[in-house]
């Protein structure tokens, strides 16, 4: 020990099991570990912990300190979600490798737990969950988020081959439909003034995505200019994938002959509604004048449907069809609001509109009757309770990224991000809570560390009986993460 280079004052401060090092005058703590190599053993130099001055002794580092510090996570939520979804990561794990599956799934998580997270605010929240010690060799930070947006976007052929994958599994019964998101940075290359500038005051980017209606899953998402028509944005769209045999129920907006042409070719379906200046529109209301009726029934709503039909060739009819009690609803709001201040609501607009209230018009080429083109298109709601979900409690409504590469690998991360909000509520549907109370109540559970050995705490009867009557384990979660950190530090 004569020859160690390094002062007895310094080495008396240095933490047991560790070795010091002189670098330019200053003295650096380090990890270090016995080996065996041909027959001898070596000391192997590990991971720089701190370092060590007089005046105040051992100075650890960042590394250092989480490992010291972090005693308590976050651990309900997470767990929680990630047992219900964990599906999404193995599926995942058929298309990427498993560490950029575990990456993607893992930041996916982190936004359906808290709401669209911005890349600076992904690591806190990692570090603080319990997934950085399930995952101890999954790092995140914004330079690595950020870097794998860009692959996601630059190399997109594994998204392209998962989202096949989705579509593949899916029903073949789509909804597509877009959602504008407020952009707060103009260097976007796909911010643009599009149809929410007034209410967004600022530009904005438009987010593509097809839907199942049967699973209410999504299948597809891309990101487009915020002024791009939905029709174009479609066209886009539906030139990606090779559609075969699928039905596609779309909004007004998305319709345009050669839109209308697509999805009818290869065995393709669809259903959209028309707007009022279109042709057939004006046809279906001249033409026909008598009208049936059938009953629409979800769950225990019940209202009478009247309509009437015109055939224009062998693929094509035109549907009218008025929701009576949608109707009446109409009506009665439209004469509550006339005499506004502005002038906007009159008695004369009144007669004018009153038989266009509850009123929808839909063109298809299914061979079906009305009512059952009807109860198609009526699922379509799925996507539009899907967007509610994107709104209110993702609250992806206002983006910073700049790069293109970077906001079609984001929606592809939000992609996943849906899938795990599908999960989770198909999961859950026994319990009869909403995702938000359901993640309230788990967050109260937390993962702390005492005398070594990790266990919950915060708990009360309910949040455990929540866990029991979904068949999650926390216990056994608990003893695997025990076993991790010993084998981890073994």
């Amino acid at each position: 020990m004569g020859s160690y280079s390094v002062p007895q004052e310094i080495r008396d401060l240095k933490p047991k099991g560790t070795m010091v090092k002189v670098q330019k005058g200053k003295y650096y703590v380090y990890n270090y570990k016995h080996i065996k190599e041909n027959g001898k053993w070596k000391i192997k130099m590990e991971d720089m912990i701190g370092s060590i001055s007089l005046d105040l002794g051992f100075i650890p580092n960042n590394s250092y300190n989480k490992e010291d510090q972090i005693t308590t996570y976050d651990f309900g939520e997470y767990f929680l979600t990630y047992s219900l979804t964990k599906n999404v990561l193995d599926l995942l794990k058929t298309v990427f490798n498993n560490k950029e599956a575990t990456l993607i799934y893992n930041i996916a998580l982190i936004h359906f737990v808290h709401g669209f997270t911005y890349m600076r605010a992904l690591q806190p929240n990692y570090e603080l969950s319990y997934f950085a010690l399930k995952y101890p060799s999954i790092k995140i930070s914004e330079h690595i988020v950020s870097n794998l947006l860009y692959s996601l976007g630059t190399r997109g052929s594994k998204c392209e081959e998962f989202e096949n994958l989705l579509l593949q599994r899916s029903s073949k019964e789509l909804a597509v439909d877009g959602h504008a998101i407020k952009s707060s940075s103009h260097d976007n290359n796909l911010a643009e003034d599009g149809n929410k500038n007034n209410i967004f005051k600022d530009m904005q980017v438009n987010l593509m995505m097809a839907y199942d209606i049967k699973s209410s899953s999504p299948v597809l998402a891309k990101m487009y200019a915020g002024a791009t028509m939905d029709n174009i944005s479609f066209k886009d769209l539906f030139e990606r994938k090779d559609f075969k045999d699928t039905l596609f129920i779309i909004d007004k907006g998305f319709y345009s002959d050669e839109n209308i042409q697509s999805c009818s070719s290869n065995g393709n379906k669809y259903i959209v509604p028309l707007k009022a200046h279109l042709k057939n529109y004006k046809l279906v209301l001249k033409e026909t004048k008598e009208r049936d009726r059938f009953v629409y029934e979800k769950g225990k709503k019940k209202t009478m449907i009247e309509y009437s039909e015109i055939i224009l060739d062998d693929k094509t009819k035109v549907i009218l069809l008025v929701d009576l009690n949608q109707q009446q609803t109409e009506c009665i709001d439209y004469l509550n609001k006339i005499g506004d201040e502005k002038g906007v609501y009159t008695k004369e607009k009144y007669e004018r509109l009153k038989d266009t209230f509850g009123m929808i018009v839909l063109q298809t080429n299914l061979d079906k009757t009305p009512e059952e083109i009807y109860k198609l298109y009526k699922q379509r709601w799925a996507i539009e309770t899907f967007y509610d979900y994107f709104k209110n409690r993702l609250d992806a409504n206002a983006l910073h990224q700049s790069d293109y590469n970077q906001m079609q690998g984001l929606s592809f991360i939000l992609l996943i991000t849906s899938l795990i909000n599908a999960e989770f509520i198909k999961n859950t549907i026994s319990t009869k809570k909403s995702t938000t109370d359901l993640l309230l109540d788990s967050k109260f559970i937390k993962l702390h560390k005492k005398q070594q050995t990790w266990n919950y705490e915060n708990v009360c009867k309910r949040h455990l009986e929540l866990f029991n009557s979904l068949n999650i384990d926390i216990q056994s979660e608990i003893n695997s993460l025990n076993k991790l950190k010993t084998s981890t530090l073994s």
